[in-house]
């Protein structure tokens, strides 16, 4: 899909956790269950942050890199806000060919509103 593409474009430095200078921390958390994932993304900084979970992409580890997962979902390119302190959640649908492996999610947010884009994910997971 073409969000996993330009989702990965801005693929930086992945970690479960990123802070920016600006006093931000964002954490993305997955909780696999069967063929779902309910994803929650944290906002512990001091600024409001743009995000949408609908648009995180699925990741397949290989020997040597993370690699885009075809989903073909459908998503609204509309941007949502999560204040200091906040939560949110989302819950995604793997695919029913998913090859088994170790697997996870990144999303792209804006940190803070209107700045700069970051990129953080999941930890890992077994699925397929």
């Amino acid at each position: 899909m073409r969000t996993v593409v330009a989702l990965s474009l801005f693929l930086v430095a992945c970690t479960s956790a990123m802070s920016t200078g600006s006093g931000q921390s964002v954490m993305l958390t997955a909780a696999p269950s069967g063929t779902r994932v309910m994803l929650t993304l944290m906002n512990h900084g001091d600024s409001p942050i743009g995000y949408n979970l609908c648009t995180s992409g699925l990741q397949r580890r290989d020997p040597n890199d993370w690699v885009d997962v075809r989903t073909d979902e459908v998503c609204t390119m509309e941007l949502r806000t999560l204040q200091p302190g906040a939560t949110a959640t989302f819950e995604k649908t793997l695919p029913a060919n998913l090859t088994p492996g170790t697997y996870r999610y990144v999303t792209s947010v804006e940190q803070p509103v209107g700045g700069g884009h970051v990129v953080v994910a999941t930890d890992s997971f077994k699925a397929g």
